[in-house]
């Protein structure tokens, strides 16, 4: 399965390698109701209830979320199980808060670097 993730320029600048094409990749993703957004696309999660423990709480500012999944693919959904994961979204990746310790990163090889308003898609062939 291959995906673009948005990787924020502060992110890039502070501490965040940005990978070349064929580097191996690993990121924690967050999914957000950004349907418009460059690098957006449809998927079908499967979805997995999670509460977090005190410290996952504390820095993720949430006590419950959804873990959600396809394949090798995982990312956040900061959200009541009850409300709906949308369909259409984009994936951030979050590697300073954002994204509990419970869901793993997400890792596979860059398949290319665009450059978009603030940041950048990185192109990831995601292995299982």
């Amino acid at each position: 399965m291959r995906v673009r993730v948005s990787l924020a320029g502060w992110e890039v600048d502070c501490c965040q390698h940005l990978p070349e094409v064929g580097d191996p990749v690993g990121r924690p993703l967050e999914w957000h109701d950004l349907p418009d957004a460059p690098g957006a696309f449809d998927i079908r999660w499967s979805t997995r209830a999670v509460t977090l423990s005190r410290d996952d709480a504390r820095v993720v500012g949430v006590d419950a979320g959804l873990v959600l999944g396809r394949g090798g693919l995982r990312a956040w959904w900061p959200a009541p199980a009850a409300d709906p994961v949308p369909r259409r979204g984009l994936l951030v990746v979050q590697a300073h808060v954002g994204v509990p310790s419970i869901v793993p990163d997400t890792r596979g090889r860059a398949t290319g670097v665009e450059g978009v308003d603030g940041g950048w898609l990185v192109g990831i062939d995601v292995v299982h």
